[in-house]
């Protein structure tokens, strides 16, 4: 650090010579805390971009001969513990960072998954992880426990409307077999669960163990791919095969956009 030191005698708004030091240490100053800006920069960025080109990106393959139990992966989810989860075409697997742990549906053992084709994740406020599969069924899994509970979607009444065909015949509401995937979970508020599905949007309530079919569409089929929540907690954005929609949960009304 600069000084300038002075008398008590010295007139320093008069004498030129003091003016002129004044103005030179002033430029000093200036320069030496660029010098010091510009070293300082040097010496936090120059390393770190040395580092990042002497670090090449490693990838890593992982397949069955790593004991992963498909090599179709169609969903990941990483849970709060760290574990990384991949939903395949046969079975669920969880990934501790060395070694897989494979879960199955095993035959008459009410405590294993649902089914082996695993479509969807997600987990919850309370830590379960929810599977979504390709056959209308969806499990949730304990951690705590280690074991699945395994729910069915409802048969729901839907309305029939042959407009495609040459009868041309009105509506009609009929009680509708649910088969279909399960594309998506969203987890609302009030810990309501909201279920994507190939049939159409699902709320099921985890109390309970009640799930309720909710109307997005006049068409005797509704694929609705993704749930996200609005800012406005009762509205919910839905993507389907036919565009997007805006479902109130409040009123149950739904706009196209």
């Amino acid at each position: 650090m600069l000084y300038l030191i002075y008398s008590k005698q010295d007139d320093l708004t008069s004498s030129p010579i003091v003016r002129n030091r004044c103005s030179f240490y002033t430029c000093s100053i200036r320069k030496f805390c660029c010098c010091q800006f510009f070293f300082l920069a040097s010496c936090f960025f120059i390393p770190n971009t040395l580092l990042s080109q002497s670090l090449p990106l490693k990838s890593e393959y992982l397949t069955t001969i790593d004991g992963l139990s498909h090599n179709i992966v169609q969903c990941i989810l990483q849970d709060r513990q760290g574990y990384i989860w991949f939903g395949t075409n046969y079975g669920l697997n969880r990934y501790d960072g060395y070694a897989f742990k494979v879960f199955e549906n095993i035959p008459g053992d009410s405590w294993s998954i649902a089914c082996n084709n695993i479509i969807s994740l997600y987990q919850d406020k309370d830590d379960l992880i929810w599977v979504g599969t390709s056959t209308s069924s969806f499990s949730s899994y304990n951690p705590r426990t280690e074991s699945f509970t395994n729910y069915m979607l409802p048969q729901v009444q839907k309305a029939i409307d042959k407009k495609d065909s040459l009868l041309r015949i009105n509506p009609k509401y009929v009680l509708h077999p649910v088969q279909a995937w399960i594309h998506d979970f969203e987890e609302d508020e009030n810990g309501l669960l909201w279920l994507a599905t190939g049939s159409g949007l699902f709320s099921f309530d985890k109390k309970m163990h009640n799930a309720t079919y909710h109307a997005t569409d006049d068409s005797a089929r509704e694929n609705v791919h993704s749930i996200l929540k609005d800012k406005n907690k009762n509205i919910l954005w839905l993507s389907s095969e036919t565009g997007i929609r805006k479902f109130n949960k409040k009123t149950g009304s739904v706009k196209n956009n």
